[in-house]
């Protein structure tokens, strides 16, 4: 390894150039709590429980190893972390309410929005644009998120819960759209 100086005219290394020119392995670590007591270098299971990434020894989640001792419920750095992180995503439901010009919150059946939500069992529930906001009013429902909802819904999903999105008009398309590009399991409902 030799490093290049701007004074001699070479070209200054990039970051890039620098990862290249080192040959080191890379540890993959992950942070999570750890579910039960656990020993530096016993081997681990990684899962997802209310939106955090939990460490146990038994399962069948992601393996690792655990980098130092820890006691239940303190925070654990797990390294050589194998298996996919994506596997505990929960699912986006995108449930589309008509915007003001096509009626609003006024023309939708309240029973079968209800239902709707009743089938999917969201943990978390989004409201973006104002009829999908006076629709969860009128079916007496309290959202989890109300700004940012798109973003919200998809680090929810993310961590393993699953979401409902109320969505007016043409914001339902862009809620869609990016659950798609965070390959989120997405399901489509129109009121």
């Amino acid at each position: 390894f030799r490093a290049r100086g701007i004074s001699r005219g070479e070209t200054p290394l990039s970051v890039l150039d620098l990862m290249d020119s080192v040959d080191v392995n890379v540890m993959t670590i992950r942070c999570a709590v750890a579910g039960c007591d656990l020993l530096a270098g016993e081997e681990v299971f990684l899962g997802m429980k209310d939106g955090m990434l939990v460490a146990d020894k038994g399962g069948n989640g992601m393996k690792g190893k655990a980098v130092s001792n820890a006691r239940r419920g303190n925070d654990i750095a797990v390294r050589d972390v194998v298996g996919d992180l994506n596997r505990f995503s929960g699912s986006v439901v995108v449930i589309r309410v008509p915007g003001i010009i096509e009626g609003g919150s006024r023309a939708v059946d309240i029973r079968r929005a209800c239902d709707i939500l009743e089938k999917n069992r969201p943990d978390k529930i989004g409201a973006m644009g104002t009829s999908a906001k006076v629709l969860m009013k009128k079916m007496g429902k309290k959202c989890d998120f109300e700004f940012d909802v798109v973003q919200s819904g998809m680090l929810a999903a993310l961590r393993g819960f699953n979401v409902v999105i109320f969505a007016s008009g043409r914001m339902a398309e862009i809620a869609a759209k990016r659950a798609l590009e965070k390959n989120i399991r997405l399901i489509n409902c129109e009121l």
